[in-house]
């Protein structure tokens, strides 16, 4: 009897937690509401909160739906931030019993949602400066970039929308969600996302659509990818892709085909984390992937200005800093399209700062100055001043660089973007077929290889290797912002350029595609140079070293030797009769440059006409020119005026006229001899086995006359190379 008693209670209590559960079912178990709520907070350190309208079902997996639901802020964010991370209206969600029961085994897998339903969704996501958000959950401040976010197998978005203010991107914008997972294809489902706002306070526009997110949202092997179109307008920059893509939040996984537009390449990379040059306007076209965390570019095409380029790349943000390699690929750059890159106006590299609204502002890097008057330091047309140029760093070095930072300014003062060098590094193999230089009145360099490396500041070019006009160009560039200020080097030979082909000046009064030969020969010469500053008027102003150059087997124009010593009797018979070019014997230059004046220690264009001089400076901090040329005639002309040629001015509005105050032989005697400098630094620079070595000392001892010829026991101006280097017996 006893055992049929334990077996009646037992039986009714089975019956009355039967009835119990099946009452609570029926309504809701809305006590529970309470424990739950608790529960996801203690698991993502939020306020939860469901509405009174709270139903939960147990059978058949959890089911749980609610007239309101919302997620509360971070414990700490920013000022004015929204009081709720999520507010959803009419919610109906399902939980398999693994999600529930993983963590009681101490299984830690993420959330999975069987299915969830919101007629309504407001979304506020934030962040701030320092990198924290409000979609990060869980203890502690972390500024992790990526969304925790569940696995759905059915997600519906009937209205949805989202705010975002993101300080650390510059990106404020409100969007318009829908989504209805689980659609068969060709239904109106799918994810569909429009979005106006700002990006770095410039206009923003985005509409992506999708056949779902889900596989959007998240990341597993069996997530197939899905169709995915983005259009986006930002800040005058246009992007197009249509590709396929799975767990878009996190950005691990994603193809297809893209087209970009923009004003500047430079905005494109602030965009994305990349140092990239600023650009005229600019089209490409190509494909990208995204494997984990690795980027892939293949771009077809890349037009900017009148450059037609191509390459592949590859950015790896992994290491510290992150790294692009790749190569950079093309038919055709043009150096004027760099323009903006060195702070140039675009387009036109020669045009000055006038034009791009910072001719009147000075490099903020460099100590800008000027003189109480507002006047430059030099008056316009007169010779510069000998003697020591101002001490780097001094006031009057500042003042010297900056009087050119006027409205009629070359060199371009806008400063380089020097920071930016710092936020990657680089490894890029150039290939180009063609480089375009900023005049069409010089052939071409074509082809251009070499390797661009960005390390730790350092930019470099390096294995320089161009030909032109049957010439070879090689070297290597160098800016080093890493040093204060930031150092500019140069490294650059040339060999056997051919003027003729190279120089491709037209005369139209000479016919159809005739070239005016006015000089011709095989030019070569190397250049070593430094500078330093945050522009390129800065750099050039404080310009540092030496460059050296002659010309071979060349000829110049008969004419423009009778110009040059103003020979009006010989100039008008040569336009009657044609101009005749002239064998140039000696055709050799050698200039220094200290703190931006580069002077002439040796210039000299011999012929059997006449032998020519150059003497002078050029400032580039003031962007003035002070030269001399000067002919000393062979032959005899009852109409030589042989006055000594100058050219003054600025590089905007250079003067060339004759010098009134010297004329006569024996002044322009006088000029030539303070012009000429000893050969020995620049002779063994030359092939010895050229006779033009031995015909440029010939030239210096036939000109300096009996009070140059050397003393007994002295040495004599050297012959050759091999001369040049025996040691005084």
């Amino acid at each position: 009897m006893l055992g049929r008693s334990v077996l009646a209670i037992l039986g009714g209590v089975a019956v009355a937690l039967v009835v119990a559960v099946g009452i609570c079912e029926w309504l809701g178990w809305p006590f529970l509401r309470g424990p739950i709520e608790r529960t996801i907070e203690a698991r993502i350190h939020r306020d939860v909160s469901f509405g009174q309208d709270f139903r939960l079902s147990l059978f058949g997996g959890l089911r749980l739906s609610s007239d309101r639901f919302a997620i509360g802020p971070p414990a700490e964010g920013p000022e004015g931030s929204p009081e709720e991370f999520v507010h959803a209206s009419d919610v109906e969600l399902r939980l398999p019993y693994a999600t529930v029961l993983g963590p009681l085994r101490g299984v830690e897998e993420p959330l999975r949602v069987t299915s969830l339903t919101v007629t309504q969704l407001n979304l506020n996501l934030w962040r701030g400066p320092d990198g924290k958000a409000n979609w990060q959950f869980g203890a502690g401040d972390s500024t992790g970039e990526r969304v925790v976010f569940p696995q759905f197998d059915r997600l519906v978005v009937r209205e949805g929308h989202v705010r975002i203010d993101d300080a650390r991107a510059d990106v404020h914008a409100v969007a318009a969600v829908s989504t209805d997972e689980g659609t068969a294809a060709g239904d109106k489902g799918g994810l569909k996302v429009s979005a106006r706002g700002t990006y770095q306070d410039r206009p923003l526009r985005v509409q992506l659509t999708s056949t779902g997110l889900l596989p959007l949202a998240q990341s597993t092997a069996q997530t197939p990818p899905l169709p995915v179109t983005l259009k986006a307008q930002a800040g005058g920059a246009k992007l197009d892709f249509e590709g396929e893509a799975a767990d878009v939040l996190k950005l691990e996984s994603l193809k297809g085909r893209f087209a970009l537009s923009g004003p500047t390449l430079a905005a494109v990379g602030d965009a994305v984390g990349l140092t990239l040059p600023n650009t005229p306007p600019f089209d490409m076209t190509g494909k990208v992937r995204k494997s984990g965390v690795v980027w892939e570019a293949d771009i077809e095409a890349f037009d900017t200005g009148k450059s037609q380029l191509a390459g592949e790349f590859t950015y790896d943000p992994q290491p510290s800093p992150p790294l692009l390699s790749g190569r950079l690929r093309g038919d055709r750059l043009v150096l004027t399209d760099l323009a903006p890159a060195i702070g140039a106006a675009p387009g036109d590299a020669r045009s000055g700062n006038a034009k791009n609204g910072n001719a009147k502002k000075a490099d903020a890097g460099n100590g800008s100055a000027r003189n109480a008057d507002g006047k430059s330091a030099k008056a316009a047309g007169k010779p510069l001043a000998r003697g020591s140029p101002p001490a780097k760093g001094t006031p009057q070095a500042a003042a010297a660089r900056d009087v050119r930072a006027k409205d009629d300014a070359v060199l371009p003062a806008r400063p380089f973007d020097l920071p930016s060098l710092r936020a990657m590094n680089a490894s890029v193999e150039i290939d180009l077929k063609r480089l375009d230089l900023p005049t069409d009145r010089l052939r071409s360099i074509a082809p251009v290889r070499g390797k661009l490396t960005l390390d730790d500041g350092l930019l470099a070019i390096d294995r320089l290797a161009a030909h032109t006009a049957d010439g070879q160009l090689r070297g290597a560039l160098s800016l080093d912002s890493r040093k204060q200020p930031p150092l500019w080097s140069a490294d650059i030979g040339w060999s056997a350029v051919d003027l003729a082909k190279w120089i491709t000046a037209r005369n139209e009064s000479a016919g159809e595609g005739e070239p005016d030969e006015y000089l011709t020969g095989k030019l070569s010469g190397q250049a070593k140079l430094q500078g330093s500053g945050r522009s390129t008027a800065a750099i050039l102003g404080s310009l540092d070293g030496s460059l050296y150059t002659w010309i071979r087997d060349g000829t110049i124009s008969h004419l423009l030797v009778e110009a040059l010593g103003l020979d009006i009797a010989q100039g008008v018979g040569l336009l009657a009769v044609g101009d005749d070019p002239l064998p140039l014997y000696c055709a050799v230059a050698q200039l220094k440059a200290s703190n931006g004046l580069v002077h002439t220690e040796l210039g000299i264009l011999d012929t059997p006409d006449s032998t020519i001089f150059v003497n002078g400076e050029v400032s580039l901090a003031h962007e003035q020119l002070a030269l001399v040329l000067t002919a000393k005639p062979k032959d005899f002309s009852p109409l030589t005026v042989r006055a000594p040629v100058r050219i003054t001015g600025r590089f905007a509005d250079p003067q060339v006229k004759p010098d009134a105050k010297t004329l006569g032989a024996k002044l322009a005697a006088a000029a030539v001899l303070a012009a000429i400098n000893p050969l020995a630094a620049l002779i063994p620079l030359m092939d010895p086995a050229d006779p033009a070595a031995r015909r440029c000392a010939d030239v210096v001892r036939s000109t300096r006359g009996p009070e140059s010829r050397p003393k007994p026991g002295a040495r004599a101006a050297p012959r050759s190379a091999e001369e040049a280097r025996k040691p005084v017996q």
